[in-house]
């Protein structure tokens, strides 16, 4: 059959279907979006048992269906989206291969639902591109937890990439949330909290000199000391580098420190 433009679900929820659905979104706590994240359902095989449209849109996703493996192809080509549901009553179904062999670099995460059970079939689903597998009779609140967590998994893989393509262009980068400062060269150097507050205060202000007085009171406690702030600063600029002279940080002799990128 030729391609036919995809269709939103355009039918009233079975009954079993919409009380599933006002269930699980009334006790789980869902993570809201300012754009609903976006669903293609893919429904292989005349005896797909329950459509699952009504319980994504219930779960506050966006949801586009698709019977055909040709038409599935297309949209993931077209559009990008967050999950691709794959209900395929069997694995043998035809078009199943060529949706999960076809799309490699465009497939979005993909949960594969199917009567079949057993650990072959699931291995069979995973070998072949799958990140998740479900054998029926599923747990609706399982398959929307699984799709939540590929989601999340996707969205923080995509973060992990930019914040890398940014460190490329820039001399040092300091992440306080991972605790970690990245290299010009990418070398990824985990960093303590005092190190951490310490080199917020170098890279915010590259060039300006830093007082031994003005590095104590990120310190704390006894660590004020003159003597703390040399010892914490000679690791400091071991950590960035095994030879100090090769730190970004160098010593000014007598007066203190200061941030040269």
């Amino acid at each position: 059959m030729g391609y036919r433009a995809p269709h939103r679900r355009a039918r009233k929820m079975a009954f079993g279907e919409k009380r599933a659905a006002i269930a699980m979104s009334g006790n789980m706590n869902l993570t809201h979006h300012s754009a609903p994240m976006s669903v293609l359902l893919c429904s292989l095989g005349p005896n797909v048992p329950v459509r699952l449209t009504g319980v994504f849109e219930a779960a506050g996703y966006s949801v586009t269906e698709s019977d055909e493996a040709s038409q599935t192809n297309h949209l993931i080509t077209l559009s990008k989206y967050d999950l691709l549901v794959i209900d395929a009553p069997h694995l043998a179904d035809g078009p199943f291969n060529i949706i999960l062999g076809g799309q490699s670099e465009r497939l979005p995460p993909c949960i594969v639902i199917s009567e079949s059970s057993g650990n072959v079939e699931e291995i069979l689903a995973l070998e072949m591109g799958a990140d998740g597998f479900l054998s029926r009779p599923i747990d609706l609140r399982l398959l929307l937890s699984k799709s939540r967590a590929l989601i999340r998994r996707a969205n923080r893989s995509e973060l992990t990439f930019a914040f890398a393509q940014n460190c490329q262009n820039q001399p040092w980068v300091l992440d306080t949330t991972l605790q970690m400062a990245i290299s010009p060269d990418q070398r990824t150097i985990p960093l303590s909290p005092v190190q951490v507050r310490l080199l917020s205060v170098f890279f915010s202000n590259p060039g300006v000199l830093q007082t031994r007085d003005s590095l104590a009171k990120y310190l704390g406690g006894a660590d004020r000391k003159s003597n703390h702030v040399t010892t914490t600063m000679s690791r400091l600029r071991r950590r960035l580098a095994e030879n100090e002279d090769d730190a970004p940080i160098k010593t000014v002799r007598g007066h203190g420190y200061v941030y040269r990128p």
